[in-house]
């Protein structure tokens, strides 16, 4: 079992809320082709909570992701998502680039703690 998000990433490789509205609640087939030639989805990874029957939520995030990481998971519209680390620095230039957010997470962050130790920043347009 994995923690996740369906994204498209924009022009400057970084995901794009606003190229992703297009695709929410569309039913029409041939819009739904044609956004996804154009401006594909990509499914996410960023943390992983079950493998083989084990429960991983009593592991800080740090050796969760060490797991993922191993597993290998990688393919033409999935991924896992680049770990960054640093106080702050990477989401900053996230935002620089343009994102509209981040999720930002202590490592030593286990999920009974999810809520109380995982911060979604949105950074504001402009």
């Amino acid at each position: 079992m994995v923690d996740d998000e369906i994204v498209v990433f924009g022009p400057n490789g970084l995901p794009s809320f606003s190229a992703m509205q297009p695709r929410i609640h569309q039913r029409n087939p041939a819009a739904v082709q044609a956004l996804a030639a154009t401006s594909p989805a990509t499914y996410v990874i960023f943390d992983l909570l079950h493998i083989g029957g084990r429960s991983l939520i009593q592991l800080p995030y740090q050796q969760r992701r060490a797991v993922l990481e191993q597993i290998g998971l990688q393919g033409p519209l999935w991924r896992i998502s680049p770990r960054l680390t640093g106080r702050g620095r990477p989401a900053r230039r996230i935002g620089a680039g343009g994102a509209g957010g981040a999720v930002v997470a202590r490592l030593t962050a286990d999920i009974s703690r999810y809520r109380s130790r995982w911060n979604a920043i949105l950074f504001e347009a402009g």
